[in-house]
């Protein structure tokens, strides 16, 4: 009885009333041809037998789709057991740095570059050439974390300087997730509209939080690619009247120099000239003072036009 007004209380009550009601019908025969001989020999009242088999039918298929929905009920727990702990081990397992030799890095390297080429254009020739080997290898040396190359600062990041379609961002991104400082890339423009929405808290973007990696990092210097195309002129939203516009990325330059932090710039800027152009030559002076500077040959074929 108990089992049955449990079953009631249950999700499948309205599931098994019916089935039940089938299943006591069905074995209502069966039971009395099994027990009517032992009941007479207890001297059970033959016009309480048929009362008596009913009840015992009830109650027999009342347990077992009680059975059946706790039975259900153990298959969907131990589930949700079997998968929590395949995605807590999965999570711990993240958890750990991952240990790649500097081979293994540059194969996971190349092979991402190649994949992120391609999935821009999937006609794109993709080869390591002339105009991008020698930038390829300081990255994974950089990045890697064994800094093989004299004059390179791995406290600082990079200024990537080179023609339109040289591939330095689809570089870049394949970067992104390495050994030694993982980053996120982000638009200059994006950082224009943040400060023209929030003011002064954008001169704080230094690092993203993003989920932990495979290399263990959770905390992410950022990159800021397509550096000169931004808005050079702009006011944060509910400027006063007598505010003056400012070029955000000039400002944030400036203050980058009296608090220097690792991250990293991209611009087709190919030279100083090119920067003062952009910028002010105090800007410009500044960022070759607070970056490795790489350029990529001034030849560079635009890939995207290849």
């Amino acid at each position: 009885m108990k089992n049955q007004e449990a079953l009631a209380e249950t999700p499948y009550a309205k599931i098994f009333s019916e089935k039940k009601k089938r299943l006591s019908d069905t074995l209502l025969p069966h039971l009395k041809t099994l027990f009517t001989e032992e009941a007479r020999l207890h001297k059970v009242d033959a016009t309480l037998l048929d009362r008596m088999f009913e009840a015992l039918a009830h109650d027999f298929a009342g347990n077992f789709y009680y059975q059946v929905a706790c039975t259900v009920d153990e298959q969907k727990k131990a589930e949700e057991r079997r998968r929590y702990e395949a995605a807590e081990k999965e999570r711990l397992e993240a958890m750990k740095p991952l240990q790649l030799s500097f081979d293994e890095f540059k194969n996971i390297i190349i092979a991402k570059w190649r994949s992120i080429v391609t999935q821009e254009d999937a006609r794109a020739q993709f080869a390591i050439d002339q105009y991008c080997e020698a930038e390829l290898r300081m990255f994974l040396e950089y990045f890697y974390g064994r800094n093989l190359y004299e004059g390179i600062d791995t406290r600082k990041g990079f200024l990537i300087m080179g023609p339109v379609g040289c591939r330095k961002t689809s570089m870049m991104q394949a970067f992104q997730n390495n050994p030694f400082a993982s980053f996120r890339i982000v638009e200059a423009q994006d950082m224009v509209q943040a400060y023209k929405e929030a003011g002064d808290m954008a001169f704080n973007y230094f690092y993203i939080s993003d989920k932990r990696n495979k290399f263990g990092h959770e905390s992410y210097d950022i990159c800021i690619d397509e550096v000169g195309r931004e808005e050079r002129s702009v006011l944060a939203k509910g400027a006063s009247f007598s505010s003056t516009h400012i070029n955000f990325i000039e400002e944030y330059i400036f203050r980058l120099y009296k608090n220097p932090r690792r991250l990293h710039l991209i611009t087709n800027a190919t030279s100083y000239e090119d920067l003062t152009r952009t910028y002010s030559e105090a800007a410009a002076s500044r960022l070759l003072k607070l970056f490795n500077v790489v350029i990529f040959p001034d030849n560079s074929p635009n890939y995207r036009l290849a």
